[in-house]
């Protein structure tokens, strides 16, 4: 993603210790390619999209997200 490679460009980087500890809270923002077995059973998880996917049925909290048709572009 070009998110990640910006962050290695201003030279953020998970080290080892952090890349390899379970985590604890997940954000989903419309991640429909994560499922309930690639998060830790004790994670607080939350998920934003403008439909539900896999993440919504999963997730402990479900925050609204808008739609390509409801957005404004020039």
């Amino acid at each position: 993603a070009a998110s990640r490679a910006a962050a290695y460009d201003i030279g953020f980087g998970a080290n080892r210790i952090a890349a390899s500890a379970p985590a604890k809270f997940v954000y989903l923002l419309n991640a429909d390619e994560v499922t309930a077995r690639d998060v830790p059973s004790d994670a607080f998880v939350v998920y934003q999209g403008h439909h539900g996917d896999v993440g919504a049925h999963f997730a402990d909290v479900v925050l609204p997200g808008a739609a390509y048709t409801e957005k404004n572009a020039t």
